[in-house]
Formats: C-alpha cells, structure tokens, sequence
C-alpha cells in the first residue's frame, strides 16, 4: 500500500540547513521579488492558520477517505495547528501522507527484496522494520524498505529519532510524532509556501515517484475542507495556471519571458556562431516546467545528449492529424529538478521539471524544443498551429 516511499527526513532535520538546502533547494526556491514567478508556481491564498479538529463530529467519508484514515488526518491537522501552521502546511502534510499511505498507520511484513546491486546490510534494516508487526497499527503492507507508518518513514534513515529499535518504531507508528516530524522539516524549507504542493513534499520526502504527490492535492483539500470547515475554492493550486488550447497545448513555463530564437546564433557562452535548436523562456530558478501536451517521456538524463545541455526530457507526443511524430525537448534543468521518468504518461499542464540554468547557460531559463519526425522546428512557428500564442 505504500506508493512512494520517502527516505532520510532525520538527515534533513539534523544536518545543518545551509548544507542540507542550499544544494537541493536551489532548484526550486523562487525569487523572492516576482510575483509573475510565485503565481506561476501555483502559489495560492491557504495562509490562514489551520484550527483544530472537532473529532466528536468527523464525517462520514471525504474523497474515498473515512473512519480510521480520517482520524489519521485529524491528528495531523492538529499537530499543524498546535504549531501555528498554514492551511497550506496541514494540506501538504495530509497530501503527503495520502500517498505514502493512505492514510493508514501501516505495519511493514518486511517481504521488500532490495535490488541485487544494493549493498548495505539488509537483514539488520529489515529485522527492526518487522518490530512494526507487534505494536498497534492500520494494517501490515507488504512493506517498501524499512518504511513504517503514515508518512513511511524509514528507521535505516533516522525517521523515527536516536533510541533503541524497539523506540523507533513506536515513534514511527506515532501519528502525532510523524506528523511534527515531516511539518518541522517542511516549513525550515525555504521558500515552501511559494512551491508547487508535490515540490515541497518532495523536498522533504525523496520519493522514488516526486510527481505522484499532485494527484492528491485536491482530495488533501477537500479533506482539510471537511475537518475544519475551510472553504475549497481553491483547487488550482499547484495546477497549471493557465488554459489548455483547443488542440491540447500548453505554454511549458507559465508568466516566461521569451529571450533567445530559433536558428542560428552567436553562442553566447562558447562564442562560436552555431545553431540553436530550439527557443528560450527565461524564468526565474525554479518556476514550474509543464508538459506542452499530452505524451510520453522518452529520454530523461543529466549528462549532455544529442549536444544538448544537461538535465534535458523530451516528450513523445505521438502523429499528428498528417502523420507526422511530434515530440518536444525541456534542457537545463538541474538533476533535482526533473521529476518526469521514462515511461511516464503525461497530459498537457503535468509538472514535469523545474527551471534551471544547468550546462551551457547564463541564466535561468527553459531550452524548449520542438522535433517533428526527428528534425527539429522553431517553436514560435509551431506553437501558434496548436492554438498556443507566442509573444
């Protein structure tokens, strides 16, 4: 039942932050002066304080979500308040927890076989995982690692403190003590009330699937919505902000400027006269990159690919009404801003990257690319047949 299992919360909290963040925010931190970037980034009004939960009166069910899962997100909206946190922060919190767990407080079997080129001592990790068994839990998954519990926090990781095996555990099956834990962690982020909800889980989490995170947004809304009464108006949040065309395109960067054309060109770092395949948006680090529509990803990597800079993603987009195979080409993000995996199905607006200024670049910008049966195209031409207009 665990669908993405986090690891190293403790590490977060207990290294020093300018280590810890300084090189895996960079990213994803928006700059503090664009208000274009923060509302590109799905920033949204849930800066009230969170109140505590009338557990006397919990519904029945909220978005697939009832009895004991819902007492589960009730303890987590209370530990939010009990800190003087945001609706934003409870709502991340229980989106993150949606899915990591369900909702449940889950025991782990230890039957997770790690793969064969992992080397550390998985006989130790599993044998403290299978404490979980004996102590009061939701239920016993097949486990994903050693993760325990709500958030699936990984003992071998620190997530449940510096005591005995056995402490461990208990404070991993703790819902009160998971949630202050990933609640610490995500607000000494900085910068996390202007992240897309999935990023500033992700931040926190390391999760092997970073963008499943956004599929439960809203249901964490409607369910936060339904236990303390919030008005859920706001379901965009952390959604592409703007419009899909009528033939399913979207601008890849939200609010961008556009800064340098297709063709040939003075490169402006190497200083050759070569050519540049795609366009630039120039955007703050960090600002949202969006599936310009639906497809699959065909090529993830951080090394250069194809004279390419690093991180670059390019997207299958299948034929077209002529025939013709579309696919497009997302380039200088850096390695923790690229959240699409091969094989992965996206549709138009999906999150899939984060600005970056990664390889060849003097700023903080998206490469975007355009192939079409392999040759690639000015984008500015081609974006406008499918109802996106370009500046």
């Amino acid at each position: 039942m665990n669908r993405g299992a986090g690891v190293g919360l403790a590490a977060i909290i207990a290294a020093p932050l300018a280590l810890i963040f300084g090189l895996l925010l960079v990213v994803v931190i928006l700059d503090e002066d664009s208000s274009d970037a923060a509302a590109a980034a799905g920033s949204c009004d849930l800066s009230g304080q969170i109140t505590l939960v009338d557990t006397s009166a919990l519904p029945g069910e909220v978005a697939g979500y009832s009895g004991r899962q819902l007492e589960n997100a009730a303890i987590i909206i209370d530990v939010a308040a009990s800190r003087g946190l945001s609706e934003r922060a409870a709502a991340i919190a229980v989106m993150t927890a949606m899915r990591e767990s369900t909702l449940l407080n889950l025991a782990n079997a230890g039957t997770y076989t790690p793969p064969a080129s992992w080397t550390g001592d998985w006989a130790a990790q599993r044998s403290v995982a299978i404490l979980s068994v004996d102590y009061p839990n939701d239920g016993v998954a097949d486990g994903d690692w050693d993760s325990v519990g709500l958030f699936q926090g990984r003992p071998s990781q620190g997530w449940g403190g510096d005591g005995e095996p056995a402490e461990q555990i208990q404070n991993l099956l703790n819902p009160t003590y998971t949630a202050g834990r990933f609640l610490d962690a995500l607000v000494a982020v900085p910068g996390w009330e202007n992240m897309l909800p999935a990023v500033a889980a992700q931040t926190v989490q390391r999760s092997a699937f970073p963008d499943a995170y956004t599929e439960d947004w809203q249901p964490a809304l409607d369910v936060v919505a339904a236990l303390v009464d919030v008005e859920v108006t706001r379901g965009e949040c952390g959604q592409y902000p703007g419009t899909v065309s009528a033939g399913g395109w979207v601008k890849p960067v939200a609010g961008a400027s556009y800064s340098s054309e297709y063709g040939m060109r003075i490169n402006p770092v190497t200083g050759a006269f070569t050519e540049h395949a795609g366009s630039d948006f120039a955007a703050p680090a960090g600002t949202p990159i969006y599936a310009a529509t639906d497809g699959v990803v065909v090529h993830v990597s951080c090394d250069r690919w194809e004279g390419r800079s690093p991180c670059n993603v390019q997207i299958d987009h299948g034929l077209d009404a002529s025939g013709r195979r579309i696919m497009s080409l997302y380039v200088h993000m850096y390695p923790d801003g690229v959240f699409a995996q091969v094989g992965q199905t996206v549709s138009a607006g999906d999150h899939i990257a984060a600005v970056g200024s990664n390889g060849q670049s003097t700023g903080a910008h998206l490469h975007f690319e355009i192939w079409i049966d392999g040759d690639d195209v000015d984008p500015m031409n081609y974006l406008p047949t499918v109802g996106i207009a370009m500046p």
